[in-house]
């Protein structure tokens, strides 16, 4: 009887023991697959850090202030005029100069073209 019982005793404790190695198995790889996508994480974050890192450099620069400067705000330089013209004064010119489509034959065209 204390045979079996000893059996039945060891046997439950090995079972343990290899559930408890199973479950660590299981843990290691799964921290090995989030390791895994945490660095992949990290690189792809330091690439978009690198990206906005020159965004601010090219956005710092006197070349870009000046840029924006001149364009959003109509600033310039020292004697420099600005000269604004209304879209008005655009679509009145734009009107006017409509060009008329005429399809020539082609060698009449190149004749055109040589001649006039």
């Amino acid at each position: 009887m204390i045979k079996k019982g000893t059996i039945v005793l060891v046997t439950l404790l090995i079972l343990g023991i290899l559930y408890g190695i199973t479950q660590q198995i299981n843990q290691s790889l799964g921290a090995r697959g989030r390791l895994k996508n945490q660095a992949q994480e990290v690189a792809k974050l330091e690439s978009e850090n690198q990206q906005l890192q020159e965004e601010l450099n090219r956005v710092k620069s006197v070349e870009f202030v000046e840029k924006v400067a001149r364009n959003n705000l109509n600033l310039a330089r020292n004697n420099e005029t600005i000269f604004i013209i209304s879209d008005e004064a655009i679509a009145k010119t734009l009107q006017g100069s409509k060009v008329e489509e005429t399809n020539l034959p082609n060698w009449q065209g190149w004749l055109r073209l040589f001649l006039n």
